[in-house]
């Protein structure tokens, strides 16, 4: 019988608040924050590990690379496979048609290296929970056809205005993006995880990160909940402090490498956007604002 991986899988835009979420529920008994595990073939082997040390030498990350065993060239072929599998368009086909339909040859293969990597994190890190930041929808759907992985999907929204504008700031090892590129992919993959959401049999939770910050405590207890664990003590101290230890999550936004007593709050910055851009976002977006019931003036905010 197949040992499965509970996997909590945070699906939707990027720019909206998954490393903060997963540097902090790391800090719950049995969660481990793994950063973008669909970066691991290639760049989370390149970057350094959120720990500081190489990913190489880094003792989980070492462990499971180890426990791995494959050569260079599987690296390289799974990572182009995962890469030909991730565009977040499949996965409406795929949804429609009710069935996946691959030309590669070694699928089966491939996904079972993908199956043993959350294993050997599993196995490495001594955890009931993987917390997976990846986002990507494509390769959360290539996720839940892996008999070995027991995926729960947290959708995670942000206000598009605060997507567009972090977008917008260069970070270490990330680019910029255009507003209306930005405001694109954000009704895509908003409208792509509500999709998979209502996929038969589908675990799936809906989260805005403005109510994460708001009431930490209270939407830990709800994911708690939802995944099964409501048991769990949730890390926040003082209603909106937590303290975040060193964790050993790949690649991501920068604050992954931040530690110790964090207070959360809205990084209210996006309101000196650029009028003409905040118009154009606010425009592009604004069929999914109000329908997650963000106000359309920026000023109305909290």
């Amino acid at each position: 019988m197949i040992q499965k991986t509970k996997v909590l899988y945070i699906v939707g835009p990027t720019r909206s608040g998954s490393t903060i979420f997963a540097n902090i529920i790391n800090e719950a008994e049995g969660f481990f924050n793994a950063g973008e595990l669909i970066e691991y073939w290639d760049r989370g082997l390149k970057w350094p590990c959120s720990c500081g040390a190489s990913t190489r030498s880094c003792r989980i990350w070492e462990k499971v690379i180890r426990d791995m065993n494959l050569p260079e060239a599987d690296y390289l072929k799974i990572g182009k496979f995962i890469q030909s599998n991730s565009h977040s368009t499949l996965v409406p086909k795929h949804l429609l048609s009710g069935k996946t339909k691959h030309r590669d040859g070694n699928r089966s293969e491939m996904l079972d290296a993908i199956g043993r990597l959350y294993g050997h994190v599993r196995n490495a890190t001594d955890s009931e929970i993987i917390v997976d930041s990846s986002k990507n929808p494509a390769y959360a759907f290539l996720l839940g056809s892996i008999p070995g992985i027991d995926l729960y999907l947290l959708h995670l929204i942000r206000d598009s205005r605060a997507v567009a504008y972090s977008w917008q700031k260069k970070k270490q090892n990330l680019w910029t993006a255009n507003v209306v590129e930005t405001s694109l992919v954000w009704m895509l993959r908003n409208r792509i995880a509500e999709m998979m959401g209502r996929r038969k049999g589908a675990r799936y939770f809906k989260l805005h990160y403005e109510d994460f910050i708001a009431k930490p405590r209270e939407v830990l207890e709800s994911v708690f909940q939802f995944i099964g664990t409501s048991n769990t003590k949730a890390p926040i101290e003082n209603d909106h402090f937590a303290r975040i230890g060193i964790n050993h999550g790949l690649c991501g936004n920068p604050v992954r490498f931040d530690s110790g007593l964090t207070r959360l709050q809205l990084d209210k910055r996006y309101v000196r956007m650029k009028a003409v851009d905040r118009i154009i976002v606010t425009t592009l977006t604004m069929p999914a604002l109000l329908k997650y019931g963000y106000p359309i003036r920026m000023s109305a905010r909290p």
